[in-house]
């Protein structure tokens, strides 16, 4: 039987003459200063990503890999994580998309007006696009957090598009979302405002509330429609009390309104308190009581323990 030394030398030989191998270790990256180390490691190099390539791995083997390669050797790992990042293994796929996800961040930081940066930047982009259209569950969920935290129109678009097509939530697409600035993430969150999904309708309210081609929305149609769920009805109370200068106008329809949630009236108290334009002091303690007053007397049968936890902050407050 032929020794296992000599396998490993025969197989490492076959990695280093592969074309399309060599193809996918690029060295041009590597600063000046580190060139002398990755030369002296090439073969090394070469080996590890021949390892990541081989099919015959088992995947997490491959991935580890990756991670050994990404660690040691980082100046040369992008290629090949952009070459396995829709591979069928799962751990390797997860690993590929971490990396191009750091890769991606690192250089939105510090592109400026390098133009062959930026090109990099948006290739590396494009696939982390493919991901979230065709990846698993867990690389898709980094991909369109990532992708959409960077306001990528592109992303919010294959984000938007899975939605439609089922593939992600309602709740997780107003998720990655509402990460990404209003200026370009405002006209998809409003669809959300009428979703089915509670959760959703609870972001997308809370998204837009502070925004004034909005507030006059959410007001209406979700703060004082007293036919919309107890916590979406919340949502709308937090956002308006902490971000509409007139709420005080309008806020008592709600708060005498007998049937008005417990958890709507917190959410009005805190947001009250939350809102920096009214300072907390003993003139604002002593409207929060005034609200509890009147809550209590609109709905004499109200379990007001329920409101046990503000009521204790209030009393801190004061």
């Amino acid at each position: 039987m032929m020794n296992r030394k000599l396998l490993s030398a025969i197989w490492l030989v076959s990695l280093l003459t592969s074309p399309s191998l060599a193809q996918q270790v690029s060295f041009e990256n590597v600063p000046s200063e580190l060139q002398p180390k990755y030369d002296a490691q090439k073969a090394e190099i070469t080996a590890l990503v021949g390892q990541i390539q081989d099919k015959k791995l088992a995947g997490e083997v491959r991935a580890a890999h990756l991670a050994e390669l990404q660690q040691r050797f980082p100046y040369v790992v992008l290629p090949t994580a952009k070459s396995v990042a829709l591979d069928e293994s799962e751990p390797l796929q997860l690993e590929a998309t971490k990396i191009l996800i750091g890769s991606v961040v690192m250089m939105n930081h510090s592109a400026g007006g390098d133009h062959a940066m930026h090109e990099q930047f948006t290739s590396t982009m494009d696939i982390l696009k493919q991901v979230v259209a065709s990846g698993t569950a867990a690389a898709r969920s980094f991909a369109a957090e990532t992708g959409a935290s960077l306001g990528d129109s592109g992303m919010l678009s294959e984000i938007q598009k899975k939605n439609d097509e089922g593939v992600i939530s309602d709740a997780d697409a107003v998720g990655y979302f509402t990460l990404a600035d209003p200026g370009v993430a405002a006209s998809y969150v409003e669809k959300y405002l009428s979703s089915e999904n509670v959760a959703a309708q609870e972001q997308a309210v809370s998204y837009l509330g502070p925004l004034p081609d909005y507030q006059a929305t959410i007001r209406q149609d979700f703060f004082l429609d007293a036919n919309k769920p107890a916590a979406v009805q919340a949502a709308a109370a937090r956002v308006l009390a902490r971000t509409d200068e007139k709420f005080t106008t309008y806020s008592d329809k709600v708060i005498m309104r007998d049937g008005t949630p417990t958890q709507v009236v917190d959410a009005i108290i805190r947001g009250s308190i939350e809102n920096t334009t009214n300072p907390v002091n003993a003139e604002q303690v002593s409207k929060y009581k005034t609200i509890l007053d009147d809550y209590k007397k609109a709905n004499p049968g109200v379990n007001m323990q329920q409101l046990n936890t503000i009521q204790n902050s209030i009393e801190i407050l004061r």
